[in-house]
């Protein structure tokens, strides 16, 4: 069987590696689906995506706890939670070593103390894209270079922008935005924050996009990404004729 992607699980529902169906399955409907198509459990099919025996067992590299399909669908891979993933982090050797050397000499500046937090911050940024963030990069690296977890040169902002895209005319920053994280469902989320990305954004010289999970839903997906960078780079529109996607 080829496959299309890795499984991965958003909001509940998980995409078909192997594209038999190009649905959204609904996450506790995924035993019976790949067991009536596949004759595969879902752990088995996680295996298979990720270049492992099919029936390998894995175990939290923190806490010995043997790891359960949803422990892998969401992204850790090593560890069996959040917290366990960053007590990983706080462990690795170049960690402690940038620890033990540099970060007393940089907290003396604010520029020094920004730096020693951008490091920390990487270090804990562990498998954290969505589906929507791979589908969206799976496109657009096909015709331009993407970084993902992007900082601006010499800016103060703490946060990490979700997607850079180095466009021939401009280089493009995208924020790729669920639509419960960003509203007003979500008790956390401050509109003042994601106001200040796109003010930093436009003061370094960078074109600045957002992607709401509903509207890429609601228009067609990937060609909803495809008339938003056309509106900004308009020959990307013909593109597809005569590059590989």
């Amino acid at each position: 069987m080829k496959i299309y992607h890795k499984i991965k699980i958003h909001k509940g529902y998980v995409r078909d590696p192997f594209m038999k169906s190009e649905k959204w399955i609904y996450r506790r409907a995924t035993t019976d689906y790949f067991k009536s198509n596949y004759n595969l459990t879902p752990s088995q099919v996680w295996n298979i995506c990720n270049g492992y025996d099919k029936d390998e067992l894995h175990y939290c590299k923190y806490c010995g706890k043997l790891l359960t399909y949803k422990n892998l669908g969401k992204g850790f891979g090593n560890s069996c939670s959040l917290r366990c993933s960053v007590r990983l982090a706080y462990k690795d050797p170049s960690f402690k070593e940038f620890n033990r050397k540099h970060l007393t000499a940089l907290a003396r500046s604010p520029e020094g103390r920004l730096r020693a937090r951008k490091h920390a911050m990487s270090l804990f940024i562990i498998n954290t894209q969505s589906s929507l963030e791979l589908d969206i990069i799976s496109y657009l690296s096909a015709y331009f270079p993407v970084q993902s977890k992007y900082y601006i040169p010499g800016s103060d902002y703490l946060h990490p922008y979700d997607l850079y895209v180095k466009l021939p005319n401009c280089d493009l920053l995208i924020e790729v935005d669920g639509d419960y994280w960003h509203s007003g469902k979500n008790p956390k989320w401050d509109y003042n924050k994601d106001k200040d990305r796109e003010i930093n954004a436009l003061k370094y010289g960078y074109k600045f996009l957002i992607i709401r999970e509903s509207d890429y839903i609601n228009n067609r997906y990937i060609a909803y990404v495809k008339s938003l960078i056309s509106g900004i780079y308009p020959p990307f529109k013909d593109m597809h004729k005569f590059m590989k996607s």
